[in-house]
């Protein structure tokens, strides 16, 4: 009696094994929150953590970098695989209105606070901030200024980065370990045409602080869309 009691118990923890295996196999395979969607799409999570750390604040992993965003700031984090260690760049709202309010978009879980696109609502008079990813996953931002908007005020005080670095063009790019923050690019709709592209630079401003140059043309008086990306 014993010895078919030991070897019920056995085979049950086989099974038991057998049928944990996919399950734990599925949980570990997806290492970040990166993932493609059923159109082919890619997309990345914002984490909600008010609840964990007291501020309305939002968090996104994805590989090596790790991004996080709060109602002042927001800041880039990446490996540094030769040094063994994380570098980060923090990105602060300079002169930013008071009160800015974040709000997660596009819900992807019913149960819990992870969401596919993060605003800041107001951050600057008449400009709106929105992060999100494009559709091969890199995570974008967009200010989309509305009609009267100064781009002068959209300024960001950098904290924490390796240095600037001069391309080709004589453009400044700012480098966090060996990563590369892309020039970012505008768009705006004249008339009944098609969204017209316009160049932007970043500026460097005194103080480690971050403007937005451009040398083209636009129409100050309609809305425009200021996209950059936040890594290479």
């Amino acid at each position: 009696m014993e010895k078919k009691l030991f070897h019920l118990s056995v085979i049950i923890v086989l099974l038991g094994i057998a049928l944990y295996q996919p399950i734990y196999a599925q949980k570990t395979t997806n290492t970040d929150d990166s993932k493609q969607t059923s159109d082919g799409d890619a997309d990345i999570t914002f984490h909600h953590l008010k609840e964990k750390i007291g501020d309305d604040s939002y968090f996104v992993s994805q590989g090596n970098f790790r991004y996080y965003f709060s109602a002042k700031e927001f800041s880039i984090v990446v490996f540094n695989e030769d040094k063994g260690y994380w570098d980060r760049a923090t990105f602060q709202f300079d002169n930013a209105n008071i009160g800015v309010k974040m709000k997660g978009a596009q819900k992807q879980s019913a149960t819990a606070a992870k969401w596919g696109e993060l605003w800041y609502e107001h951050v600057y008079p008449n400009v709106d901030l929105r992060f999100y990813a494009d559709e091969n996953g890199h995570p974008m931002f967009d200010f989309i200024l509305q009609k009267g908007a100064d781009i002068q005020k959209l300024v960001l005080n950098c904290k924490g980065s390796d240095e600037w670095k001069s391309n080709s063009k004589g453009q400044s790019q700012l480098r966090l370990n060996n990563t590369v923050l892309p020039q970012p690019t505008a768009s705006q709709r004249i008339a009944n045409t098609d969204n017209t592209s316009i160049p932007f630079q970043y500026k460097q401003l005194d103080n480690g602080r971050i403007g937005l140059r451009t040398s083209a043309n636009y129409d100050k008086q309609k809305p425009l869309v200021l996209t950059g990306r936040l890594s290479e």
